[in-house]
């Protein structure tokens, strides 16, 4: 809906001062569907047995999400704090979904083979 509405549907639903908010909007969105293309593989982990992989995973993202806010944001302001954001949580939900694969033989993509590897 807000990409089909863009600066328009912002400002009559929220108002004026939310259009300079679009296209960081958008970025994150983009980084979102990535990690949702991925599935929960978080929660695969966690069910079998690897939390301490997921963690690794997560603290890996944390860390590349601070080093880009910090390098991109003097730059770009919010858009840069989008760009590092939507980049950290695909970057989470990839390496999570290779653990998954290899260590659960499982591949919760939409277009995966849910079962686990002989």
């Amino acid at each position: 809906l807000v990409w089909v509405a863009g600066e328009w549907g912002l400002t009559w639903f929220f108002g004026a001062g939310y259009v300079e908010a679009f296209i960081p909007l958008i970025i994150l969105m983009l980084g979102q569907s990535v990690s949702a293309y991925f599935g929960s593989v978080g929660n695969l982990l966690t069910m079998g047995g690897y939390e301490r992989r997921s963690l690794r995973s997560a603290a890996i993202a944390t860390v590349a999400n601070i080093a880009l806010n910090g390098a991109l944001i003097p730059i770009y302001g919010t858009t840069g704090a989008a760009i590092a954001t939507g980049l950290s949580i695909a970057a989470l939900n990839l390496i999570l979904w290779l653990e998954a694969r290899r260590l659960l033989g499982i591949d919760s993509s939409p277009f995966g083979i849910f079962k686990k590897a002989e």
